[in-house]
């Protein structure tokens, strides 16, 4: 039985903070996310009948969207492919994990963690995430050294890490 367009549409908004995360880490600049996110909806409409069902949209996205990401590399050529297939099937079994997932959920979790981050940890995350930029440039910017760069985006990224899950937890018992 394939997915009808409604609920395929409704699937698209849902999952869309989720794709695009994905994609991110794949293409590393948000035009191209954008860019790949919007052709992949289009191959979604035209093959929803390839679509098993609302369980199977994830993986089914996530696959189109990651050999869409590639082939739009691979275009372009002036960009380095950073992830290679062995890296990206192991990580694809860590992004199924959330597929059960509200990506509503996570974003206003992160949003709420991000406020928790001091002022110095948000500017980081601003410069690499927000603008883009590579953790020599964000060193660079801020007048830091590359290491130290890195030990921050690291310690944020756990400290995020921990908030999300414990956000995610007391949702869950809220629910209860």
């Amino acid at each position: 039985m394939a997915i009808d367009s409604e609920n395929l549409a409704r699937l698209l908004v849902r999952e869309h903070e989720k794709l695009a995360a994905y994609t991110w880490q794949i293409v590393r600049d948000y035009h191209l996310v954008s860019e790949v996110l919007q052709e992949m909806a289009v191959v979604a409409m035209r093959k929803a009948d390839q679509i098993a069902d609302e369980r199977h949209f994830p993986a089914w996205a996530r696959c189109t969207c990651r050999n869409l990401a590639l082939d739009l590399l691979r275009q372009q050529r002036r960009r380095p492919i950073l992830l290679d297939n062995s890296l990206l099937d192991s990580l694809e079994a860590q992004w199924s994990q959330w597929d059960a997932e509200d990506s509503s959920s996570l974003t206003v979790a992160l949003r709420d963690c991000l406020r928790g981050l001091s002022r110095n940890a948000r500017q980081i995350v601003e410069l690499r995430y927000g603008r883009g930029m590579s953790s020599a440039q964000v060193a660079e910017h801020l007048g830091r050294k590359v290491p130290t760069v890195y030990v921050a985006i690291t310690r944020i990224h756990q400290a995020l890490g921990e908030c999300i899950r414990r956000k995610l937890a007391e949702e869950a018992l809220a629910d209860v």
